[in-house]
């Protein structure tokens, strides 16, 4: 991407010419909860959309009241 690589120049950035290559693999797939099913799904394409159709969303119950913690760091 042009747009990219002339962001890149003016912190004088660039890509590498060379890929680099990598072994990876698939992890399989996990089981997944909805409601009173569960299903599968494919890891190499992973779609559940169909599987979730007609099934009740999870809600959340209301937040009325918050609180927030926070280091000094």
């Amino acid at each position: 991407n042009a747009d990219a690589q002339a962001e890149l120049g003016k912190w004088g950035l660039s890509f590498d010419n060379e890929l680099l290559g990598l072994t990876a693999g698939v992890l399989t797939g996990e089981r997944i909860f909805q409601g009173p099913r569960s299903y599968e799904y494919n890891p190499w394409r992973p779609e559940w959309s169909r599987e979730m159709r007609g099934m009740p969303l999870i809600s959340s119950p209301p937040l009325n009241n918050w609180l927030m913690f926070h280091t000094l760091r």
